[in-house]
């Protein structure tokens, strides 16, 4: 557990998930800019209206509970979990609205678990796009 401030916190977020602050916009329905964002997470914005503050915790998939112990200056354990819900709904978000990796996972969900490790390794070998 860390004591750390929102600006602090939502910085260590956006780099462990590697989310930008448009995306965070898009996520939270655009109920806060990624203008907005910016100025929390660089230390310039620090009265946040309760609406904002739900806002942003929407965005990033997070309990605004846990933004609002941020800011007391409570410590907030960081999350072992595998999967938190902001990255769950942004693999669906992104299965949903690309049809390539729709198509994708229609066909992975069809295979048995053999295949499914042939699959991973075959995968596991690839290069982002962004490495190419």
């Amino acid at each position: 557990m860390k004591s750390e401030t929102l600006a602090q916190y939502v910085t260590r977020w956006r780099k462990d998930h590697k989310q930008s602050a448009s995306e965070i916009e898009r996520l939270s329905g655009h109920e806060i800019t990624d203008g907005y964002i910016n100025l929390v997470a660089s230390g310039k914005q620090k009265n946040l209206t309760v609406d904002k503050l739900i806002a942003l915790a929407k965005g990033m998939g997070d309990n605004p509970h846990n933004l609002l112990d941020v800011i007391m200056g409570a410590n907030v354990p960081e999350s072992a979990d595998p999967w938190p819900s902001f990255m769950l709904l942004k693999a669906m978000d992104r299965i949903v609205n690309d049809p390539v990796l729709s198509d994708i996972m229609k066909v992975l969900l069809q295979m048995d678990a053999r295949q499914l490790e042939a699959a991973k390794k075959t995968l596991g070998k690839a290069k982002p796009a962004a490495q190419r």
